[in-house]
């Protein structure tokens, strides 16, 4: 089963896309990356 997982979305979507996805599976790690240098920092 999937571990960790990025988003990419918006603030307003990032919570609900959060609650959804925790609600499927509570141990799954969940990186919000709203900007190009969070995407960057998720992959360090």
């Amino acid at each position: 089963m999937l571990e960790e997982v990025v988003i990419l979305t918006g603030e307003v979507e990032g919570p609900h896309f959060r609650v959804m996805l925790e609600s499927c599976n509570p141990q799954l790690v969940i990186i919000h990356a709203q900007t190009p240098e969070d995407l960057e920092a998720a992959f360090r």
